[in-house]
């Protein structure tokens, strides 16, 4: 029903179309009964939403705010307003279910900022172990999968002091910074390459001599 309203939550009821479009029959009292204190009738035919107020204008109604300056107009018309700009006592909400509004709007921003976030599945960060085994073969590099997770794991995902963004452009950079192919075909161990593998030297020392006592 928020959604069929206007930017005043004011919203024209036609019991006749309702009873078309479900198959069941309504009346004004079953209206009035179901909803109660959410929905108020103002004329024959306009029905209000109190809570539709607090949930679009956190911050309240001003006429001379151009988003809400129309909404007063709407409101004033139906004298649903005092002189302060307040919705009239019959049609306020109690400070507890203001509180379950605002935390409906922290939800409906999240869902937002999630729909926004990029669905690109390399700037996922971290990817999973898998996923990057999974990208060293569609590139057809030489399985570094395990060093390279191991290597940002370690560090945070970083590159330099900042953030990964694209996790398969780290993956290219790493194959071109770690396999400088010689002439002859071999590999060239970098430093990088060599710090990681005499890091795991070292772990693997150091599980061993502990492995003893």
């Amino acid at each position: 029903m928020l959604d069929e309203c206007d930017n005043a939550g004011l919203i024209e009821l036609d019991l006749e179309i309702a009873e078309v479009l479900t198959g069941f029959p309504y009346s004004i009292a079953d209206v009035k009964e179901t909803y109660k204190n959410r929905l108020f009738q103002i004329t024959e035919d306009v029905w209000f939403i109190p809570k539709f107020i607090y949930f679009q204008y956190p911050k309240g109604l001003s006429n001379t705010d151009n988003v809400t300056k129309n909404v007063v107009n709407k409101l004033q018309k139906y004298n649903l307003l005092t002189k302060d700009l307040d919705l009239l006592e019959t049609y306020r909400i109690s400070n507890i279910d203001i509180q379950v509004i605002y935390k409906d709007m922290d939800m409906v921003k999240e869902e937002v900022k999630e729909k926004a976030q990029p669905k690109n599945k390399f700037k996922i960060i971290p990817p999973t172990i898998e996923m990057v085994k999974e990208r060293f073969l569609e590139l057809n590099y030489s399985d570094q999968s395990e060093k390279f997770f191991n290597y940002y794991e370690s560090n945070g995902w970083k590159v330099g002091k900042n953030k990964m963004v694209d996790w398969s452009a780290a993956i290219i950079n790493w194959n071109k910074n770690n396999f400088n192919n010689k002439p002859n075909g071999t590999i060239t161990e970098t430093k990088r390459d060599r710090h990681i593998r005499e890091t795991e030297a070292v772990a693997e020392l150091i599980r061993n001599v502990t492995s003893k006592y």
